[in-house]
């Protein structure tokens, strides 16, 4: 049985709004300002069914399902927790529309939305918002993974529907000692969901990385300077997928962790999300090899985009000193693999683990401004999600991520 309101009314907001130091090495850089970003999968409205939440059993206003009261509970988390950036995932067009637009627009945010899929009236996407006061949005664009000039949907790698949204945000200074020329890059995704889909994940990385590099710069040329990266979302990948590796390491990967990043045919997993979509394929292979591999023409191989992700440079996750940071967090390793660094969910449902990151590119340039993670929110503990989320204190089966960052520059004499 789920908690009652009152149960949950005994979680003190200055608890659930805590935010842990992280440890960072920046003293010998020079600090500009600090801001705080979130990211949030906050569970597609158009998507929920009743069954798939068998732990849920409030009707009417005790209801965590309801649409007006988990539009209540989302803008309220914001208010609780005060990010100057947020990345939401799984917002339904409808739910935008009618409701969560009107009262993110109150609580002082600007935005910009995208859907998955321009040709339904109905359907699901992205959004990016900021605190009006502090930011200003210049520019911003949608990726299509599926219809992009460098890949192509396959047997492989299915029509997905999957997005990105790129957002270029310009800071507002707030005293005459802050940088008038500060800005950040900021993408927001939803990676393909199927677990068995790791070469799909991997492309559509591949896919985003490539476009926020033409983005970044564009926004270079028209500012004269080059605002550093944030990259958000919910990657439906754990910490211990290659993905993550690739990401965040600056090791080669080992043979065992690039096989897993073989193209195969993908077969529909047999423990479906609480919230899931059809998916269609959109062509047919060429040839099945002897491993069970199969080939489709023109089909990026993995090595050369494994490649070319590390090029970009070597992304640092907010969350990945977070058992230190918080070492009364519980190891749920009974469940799912304990993960060196990173919380042991961030989604909790049926299903408990780990998919959402925030993470900052470290600068390859040594004058570059950068981003520096220097306080994480506490994830909240299982007492206060059992049975399952969503309830009627967090309104999704995902918990908000959040990092205060710093932004710094390797030169204390020099404002670049």
């Amino acid at each position: 049985m789920q908690p009652s309101v009152a149960e949950l009314d005994k979680l003190a907001d200055a608890e659930e709004s805590k935010l842990l130091p992280v440890s960072s090495k920046h003293a010998q850089q020079q600090e500009h300002l600090r801001f705080k970003a979130m990211s949030w999968n906050i569970l597609a409205q158009c998507l929920i069914k009743r069954k798939n939440f068998p732990y849920i059993t409030g009707k009417g206003i005790d209801n965590p399902l309801a649409i007006k009261t988990r539009s209540a509970l989302i803008a309220q988390c914001l208010r609780l927790h005060s990010p100057h950036i947020v990345s939401l995932q799984e917002v339904c067009v409808d739910h935008w529309t009618h409701h969560l637009h009107a009262l993110f627009t109150e609580a002082g945010f600007d935005s910009v939305y995208v859907k998955k899929d321009n040709e339904k009236k109905a359907g699901h996407g992205l959004a990016i918002l900021w605190r009006r006061d502090q930011f200003e949005m210049v520019s911003h664009v949608q990726v299509q993974f599926d219809n992009h000039r460098i890949t192509h949907p396959t047997t492989i790698t299915p029509v997905t529907g999957n997005i990105a949204v790129i957002a270029a945000l310009k800071y507002i200074p707030q005293s005459n000692e802050e940088p008038d020329d500060f800005g950040i890059v900021v993408s927001n995704h939803h990676l393909f969901w199927w677990p068995n889909a790791k070469y799909e994940k991997l492309r559509q990385v591949h896919v985003l990385l490539e476009e926020v590099k033409i983005f970044r710069e564009m926004v270079a040329l028209q500012h004269g300077i080059s605002w550093p990266y944030m990259m958000t979302g919910d990657f439906n990948t754990t910490p211990s997928d290659t993905l993550y590796h690739v990401l965040t390491s600056k090791s080669a990967l080992s043979r065992e962790q690039l096989d897993s990043l073989t193209a195969v045919e993908l077969t529909k997993p047999s423990k479906v999300p609480v919230s899931v979509e059809p998916v269609e394929s959109h062509a047919q292979a060429d040839t099945v090899a002897e491993s069970g591999e199969t080939h489709i023409k023109e089909m990026p191989p993995k090595e050369a985009m494994v490649e070319s992700i590390q090029s970009h440079g070597h992304f640092v996750s907010a969350y990945s000193q977070y058992r230190v940071c918080d070492p009364e967090h519980p190891d749920m390793s009974a469940t799912s693999q304990k993960w060196i660094g990173e919380p042991s969910y961030t989604c909790f449902d049926t299903w408990r683990g780990t998919l959402d990151y925030i993470m900052v590119l470290e600068e390859q340039r040594q004058e570059a401004r950068k981003l520096i993670p220097v306080q994480v929110l506490q994830i909240p503990r299982p007492q206060w999600l059992e049975p399952g989320l969503p309830n009627l204190r967090f309104p999704s089966d995902h918990v908000p991520i959040m990092a205060e960052l710093a932004a710094v520059s390797n030169d204390k004499g020099s404002g670049e």
